[in-house]
């Protein structure tokens, strides 16, 4: 239920007009209907997050969340007879996590869902090719082994040119690394003396201000 009201919470925020101040997201195209996306929740977070957004005419309708190794789903109620998670899963998510791990598990817990959500989440992970592996105590673990599958399928998106608007973020982030990269290697070296952090981190500002011209 908590992780529901999260995405719920950051699908609102997505299809917003006026997104939280901070707030920054970069997707790849999957396919018509699923983007692969991190997000950063402000300009503080070191910890950006990977998730699998899914797309229904012009707005975010469900995403897809791979959590310490767990498994969330979720959809707006107004979609969820529509099978756009089933299909998101089955052709493009999975796929694509499998890639990259290839075992997967999900948890349903009878105490933080309705016994109706329960059995639907149940009916759903069996029907996109996970097995029970333990079901007691009002929780069922699942568990999806990609090496066992007869027929691997593999999903590497699309690559779209970036806009010249992108062009000119992707340089102006750079530049505020060199700036703040210069300021840190700065403190060190003048506060400190010559130490192989602050030639490390002189070097790296020396890369950076090359690629700001590359871009």
């Amino acid at each position: 239920m908590q992780q529901d009201r999260y995405i719920r919470t950051l699908l609102e925020q997505l299809n917003s007009s006026k997104p939280p101040s901070g707030f920054r997201i970069v997707t790849r195209k999957l396919s018509e209907k699923v983007r692969l996306a991190r997000i950063w929740l402000s300009e503080q977070n070191n910890n950006p997050m990977d998730i699998y957004l899914l797309k229904e005419g012009p707005d975010y309708m469900g995403a897809v969340l791979e959590k310490d190794t767990e498994l969330f789903a979720y959809s707006v109620p107004s979609v969820r007879r529509n099978g756009i998670v089933k299909t998101a899963l089955k052709e493009i998510v999975i796929p694509h996590l499998l890639a990259r791990n290839p075992i997967l598990r999900t948890t349903l817990s009878r105490s933080l869902v309705s016994e109706k959500m329960y059995i639907a989440g149940k009916h759903l992970a069996l029907a996109v090719g996970f097995e029970i592996l333990k079901e007691e105590g009002g929780q069922c673990r699942m568990i999806l082994d990609g090496t066992k599958l007869q027929k691997r399928i593999f999903v590497q998106g699309e690559n779209i040119p970036l806009t010249m608007e992108e062009n000119a973020t992707i340089k102006s982030h750079i530049e505020k690394s060199v700036l703040y990269m210069s300021i840190a290697q700065c403190m060190l070296e003048y506060r400190e003396g010559r130490s192989p952090l602050s030639e490390d981190l002189l070097e790296i500002v020396r890369n950076l201000s090359k690629q700001t011209q590359r871009v």
